[in-house]
């Protein structure tokens, strides 16, 4: 049951902006005003702190004496945490063996700083001492207020897999806290509960003091059987962790995430923020960020990943983060091409369409933007319409060029709806405009690209030997582009 109607309580319940650090001047009040004798008898009761708490005053002085040892390890562990974790906008936590709570505020700390925005929908406290379960359950509440407390008050020897409540699609994040290294209970019976409740992502977080090899073991024996994989493993002697502390450190990070997927997702925030460059029509190209970003990107595009492949010869083709250089560009293009990319395709159709570091040749521009088409992308099917158009690469075919410039523009392609508007308002093939044309009219007029009364005007005035002029036209920010200059590439398709 939850501490309540204690004089702790009170301070912790009205705890503006709560930290550790608020946690532990508390417990340094407190502790301040003992008696020495009282203070070092407390702090020996401790018995290094693996003892069951089972008294108020052994609760402050467990946190003044070594809370900041365990918030300076577990602080280190979070930093070296996959990205993955930190970026997740819902997680679910186990705090194993979980004393007053302080692996759960120590991470409240740090995700505050790093993604504030993330919501811990479940905090699961496991712990033998009734006293320090009910503080935590206290303290978590006013750290997490949004979030479900559960307190289960037991041995790891008697807990079962049944105690622990997960959801299957929420990541977990178990932290185990100076607690595998005590060998007073069985580690074999709850590595068999880890594996039994664990659900499809989980991430381990086991820090631990170094006392010496058997009880090391006991981490590494841990980490090895609950089907993880062991991605971070850092011991640290006497002021390696803290130049002025004596501490000892072991950090070990596990997750089941397989590292194809640690690289998938590693790979997509990085593709986001080179798209965010690119739509920065202020960023300067050559600073220092971008440097480093396309460095990153290089990683993801050597490891495979065709969107990143894509994006890189983008880069090179602009001239972001280095200098401009086509061959790159294709290059990285017919790497992603060749894992059947659809906008890998249409940018190398481009280079040889606008003779771009490489020999103008409409026909082989013409082939990769008749590939991409063939996976619906909506940039390459306006392009083939443009080839049509100007008979490059193939016959000249106006209707076809109306029909593909249709098809491309009801799929949401802004030049190829302005290429529609243009040729009517030049009569170019307008035998051919139809029903289909006009709904492209209708859907640029719900983009704002026209105005129905234009609509209205030009339709009505169809069978007229004259066109009416044009002003009042409406068009978007991209402006009225014609035809084969439609053509341009398109890193999200």
């Amino acid at each position: 049951m939850k501490e309540s109607k204690t004089t702790y309580s009170y301070l912790i319940e009205h705890m503006q902006h709560p930290s550790f650090q608020k946690i532990w001047d508390n417990a340094f009040d407190f502790v301040k005003k003992l008696p020495a004798e009282l203070s070092d008898e407390l702090h020996e009761s401790l018995n290094r702190g693996v003892d069951v708490l089972d008294s108020e005053p052994l609760l402050q002085m467990y946190i003044y004496a070594f809370g900041k040892m365990h918030n300076a390890k577990l602080q280190y562990a979070f930093s070296n945490m996959n990205e993955r974790v930190i970026n997740n906008k819902q997680i679910e936590i186990i705090d194993y063996g979980c004393g007053q709570g302080l692996a759960s505020i120590c991470y409240h700390d740090f995700i505050m700083e790093h993604n504030p925005d993330q919501q811990i929908s479940r905090i699961t406290l496991i712990e033998p001492s009734p006293l320090a379960l009910s503080r935590a359950e206290l303290l978590c509440s006013c750290f997490y207020p949004n979030t479900e407390i559960i307190a289960i008050n037991k041995t790891f020897d008697n807990l079962t897999s049944d105690d622990i409540k997960v959801s299957s699609d929420v990541p977990i994040l178990h932290l185990l806290s100076n607690i595998l290294d005590v060998d007073s209970y069985n580690l074999n019976h709850l590595i068999d509960i880890v594996k039994e409740i664990s659900g499809k992502n989980n991430e381990y977080i086991i820090v631990s003091p170094i006392q010496n090899a058997t009880r090391i073991q006991r981490l590494k024996t841990f980490a090895s059987n609950i089907g993880c994989s062991l991605y971070y493993e850092k011991y640290m002697d006497k002021r390696q962790l803290d130049k002025e502390r004596d501490w000892t450190c072991a950090v070990l990070l596990c997750t089941n995430t397989t590292q194809q997927e640690i690289i998938e997702s590693d790979c997509e925030k990085i593709l986001e923020e080179t798209k965010a460059i690119l739509d920065n029509k202020k960023q300067d190209l050559n600073s220092t960020c971008c440097k480093e970003l396309l460095s990153k990107l290089q990683v993801c595009a050597e490891l495979g990943n065709k969107r990143c492949q894509n994006m890189l010869g983008i880069w090179h083709e602009v001239g972001i983060g280095t200098e401009k250089n086509y061959q790159k560009a294709l290059e990285w293009y017919q790497k992603a091409a060749e894992q059947g990319y659809s906008a890998a395709l249409v940018n190398i159709g481009n280079l040889y369409c606008f003779e771009e570091g490489v020999e103008k040749d409409y026909n082989i521009a013409f082939r990769y933007y008749k590939m991409a088409a063939e996976q619906n992308n909506e940039t390459a099917i306006n392009n083939i319409a443009s080839c049509y158009y100007r008979g490059y690469g193939v016959g000249k075919n106006i209707e076809h060029a109306i029909k593909l410039y249709t098809e491309a523009a009801m799929m949401g392609n802004v030049m190829a709806i302005n290429s529609i508007i243009t040729l009517f308002e030049k009569r170019e093939g307008i035998e051919y405009f139809g029903d289909e044309q006009y709904d492209v009219f209708i859907l640029a007029a719900q983009k704002g690209i026209i105005s129905i009364s234009t609509i209205t005007r030009y339709w009505s005035n169809l069978e007229n030997s004259r066109f009416e002029d044009s002003d009042g036209v409406q068009y978007s920010n991209d402006g009225r582009r014609l035809l084969c200059t439609n053509m341009y590439f398109n890193p999200n398709k």
